[in-house]
């Protein structure tokens, strides 16, 4: 079929504003990478001033959508956990400062990502999901 669309989820959200040394660092590296390129005219103002509402989206082995939310800062991972019609059954937080730009791999009971430590060295974690009983 020509549609892509299986569901739509709706949610009320805060925006999380973009620091304005994160943008104008943002616009600067755009700039300079670009230079090669004098024919590219950039539109600038299309940056955009608020994070998007999720990091990153993960899928589970039991078909749900981790929607991992962009985190206000210092503030602890969020993920929504959507089930396969759309809706949503959990809300998990974790202490683990898990890397957004890699994936996150939920299996069973288990999730696995990866995290760094304060010299940025990269390890690989299992971490347990507790489900609370509804």
């Amino acid at each position: 079929t020509s549609r892509d669309t299986l569901h739509t989820v709706r949610l009320g959200y805060s925006p999380v504003p973009v620091a304005k040394a994160e943008r104008d660092s943002a616009i600067e590296r755009t700039r300079k990478a670009l230079e090669r390129y004098p024919v590219v005219d950039a539109d600038y103002s299309l940056v955009p001033v608020t994070q998007p509402i999720f990091q990153r989206l993960d899928v589970d082995d039991r078909a749900q959508l981790w929607a991992r939310r962009t985190p206000a800062t210092g503030t602890p991972p969020i993920f929504d956990v959507y089930d396969g019609n759309g809706r949503q059954v959990a809300t998990v937080t974790t202490i683990l400062r898990l890397s957004s730009y890699l994936p996150i791999y939920f299996r069973g009971e288990y999730a696995y990502g990866v995290v760094q430590d304060a010299d940025d060295v990269p390890y690989v974690v299992r971490a347990r999901i507790v489900r609370n009983a509804r």
